[in-house]
């Protein structure tokens, strides 16, 4: 669920980035990374279920529980990864991100106007 909510977000913050470029082009950054990290946690997850679901099909328990264990590895890498991000992204109170967003974007568009 955090991933699609990270990705609606760095959609929306995408489509307001002229009116704050400085603060708003480093996040749409690192809300991509963030996205791609939670991305690759969830395609490594699906590929793990889908190994275990029937080992048979793809070498047998014992070579699935060794693929299982380096899919578990790079998980936790990206988990990792992805708290950081988040953490540093979402460091902010909304309701003071929101505010500051809302006084730039009356600005940006009293002058585009």
């Amino acid at each position: 669920e955090w991933r699609k909510q990270v990705k609606y977000f760095y959609y929306q913050v995408q489509m307001v980035q002229p009116a704050w470029p400085g603060r708003l082009g480093p996040m749409v950054k690192q809300l991509k990374k963030l996205e791609d990290a939670l991305g690759k946690d969830h395609d490594l997850d699906v590929l793990e279920k889908t190994l275990m679901e029937q080992p048979e099909r793809y070498g047998g328990r014992r070579a699935v529980k060794r693929v299982a264990a380096c899919l578990e590895r790079q998980c936790g890498k990206s988990r990792a990864q992805s708290e950081t991000l988040g953490q540093q992204l979402f460091a902010e109170k909304p309701d003071r991100f929101l505010a500051k967003l809302s006084k730039r974007w009356k600005t940006w568009r009293s002058v585009s106007r």
